[in-house]
């Protein structure tokens, strides 16, 4: 009876377990899946050497999102070498430098004006602002021969932004 009594007590952790196995399979799966959803939904690499430039831009990746819903953004921000580095490794599609910034025969470039506003940021908690809140004019930096891509398009929405 004792061996019964154990057997079957055996048995049941063995169910939990295959079950619990089960679901933390299926978790994986979807979680690669997503994974795996993500790398190949469209990718648009972003760096700035102003923070103050984040509403603009958030308002223009929030009018892409729209057309593109599988727009996925990475924002980077940094000084204006590091900015210009990166856009010339090909590590951001765009890269938005103050108005008087040169970018050089390999860029593509437009002006665009802004007002820095306060926006918050991180769960509503957090207040970014900018001290001058005078007009701004940026200077966006793209690849030459980038007209059909995602990036051009942003670039042409957010010069079109009024400031």
């Amino acid at each position: 009876m004792e061996y019964m009594i154990l057997l079957g007590g055996l048995l049941v952790f063995a169910l939990v377990g295959f079950w619990m196995m089960g679901r933390v399979d299926r978790f994986l799966n979807a979680a690669r899946a997503e994974q795996e959803g993500r790398q190949h939904a469209e990718c648009l690499k972003i760096a700035a050497s102003d923070p103050c430039v984040m509403q603009p831009v958030f308002k223009t990746v929030s009018a892409l999102k729209e057309q593109h819903p599988d727009l996925w953004c990475e924002l980077s921000f940094g000084r204006e070498a590091e900015v210009l580095g990166c856009l010339s490794t090909g590590n951001v599609d765009v890269a938005i430098l103050p108005g008087e910034t040169g970018g050089g025969a390999a860029f593509e470039s437009r002006d665009f004006l802004f007002s820095p506003v306060s926006f918050r940021a991180v769960e509503d908690c957090t207040t970014l602002s900018s001290i001058d809140t005078s007009v701004r004019r940026q200077r966006i930096l793209l690849k030459q021969n980038t007209s059909a891509s995602l990036a051009a398009e942003f670039v042409q929405r957010i010069c079109e932004q009024k400031p």
